[in-house]
């Protein structure tokens, strides 16, 4: 292995988001080495279990490297860790971004084709708008049920989860040990607190109603003429 070999940069597009059309316009360019014969080296698919996979990641897919080096692969987007473990911390990052829905539908016409299922072919004569087809994936495949029809090992699994976070009763009484425990040592909020006046700064002069309540009218107040 080449001692001055390094990944220069990423892209870590997602998939379906025009990371084919960004290698074609890049092998055009004789300053951006990609890898030979395929557009994804999937490194983090086999590096494991191979001794130095750098070496054979630059033997393999890179073995006439000149300039800039770079690899093209979607799978990089959930391996922050060992991108910077092992192309280093100073590697560039090139990240595709793609509205989801379009994304989707192309994803589901490449399945079309590299996938001759009849299922896949009947889904699609289905579902020739998208909303029909999520909708009816909401419908079908996503379980709803009542409380009354609960059973008993569900209602205990649900309030095990319920125990592990904090809900309104509990937010709400350590909402109000904190207001009287401010007002106890007398800060700043609580003074203004037993005062029934705003906390964070607003203006009090005029507004302000939701804490001072409703304005009182004073009786044959006289106005002042110009």
């Amino acid at each position: 292995m080449n001692k001055n070999f390094k990944v220069d940069f990423l892209c870590v597009g997602f998939n379906k988001c025009g990371t084919t059309t960004l290698e074609t316009l890049m092998k055009s360019n004789s300053d951006i080495t990609l890898p030979k014969n395929k557009k994804e080296t999937l490194f983090f698919d086999w590096y494991k279990n191979i001794e130095n996979p750098l070496k054979v990641l630059q033997e393999k897919y890179y073995p006439d490297y000149l300039n800039s080096i770079g690899s093209i692969d979607p799978s990089y987007i959930s391996k922050a860790k060992e991108v910077y473990e092992y192309f280093g911390k100073d590697v560039k990052l090139i990240f595709m971004l793609r509205n989801p829905i379009k994304a989707t539908n192309s994803m589901f016409r490449m399945r079309l084709r590299r996938v001759p299922n009849k299922y896949y072919v009947n889904l699609y004569k289905k579902y020739n708008n998208l909303d029909d087809m999520f909708n009816d994936f909401i419908e079908n495949q996503i379980k709803t049920k009542k409380c009354k029809d609960l059973t008993n090992d569900e209602i205990t699994a649900l309030r095990g989860l319920v125990d592990k976070e904090i809900v309104e009763g509990d937010l709400r009484r350590e909402v109000q040990m904190n207001i009287k425990n401010k007002m106890e040592i007398n800060s700043y909020q609580g003074i203004r607190h037993k005062k029934g006046l705003p906390v964070r700064g607003q203006r009090t002069s005029r507004n302000a109603r939701t804490r001072k309540g409703k304005g009182k009218v004073v009786a044959n107040k006289k106005k002042v003429g110009k």
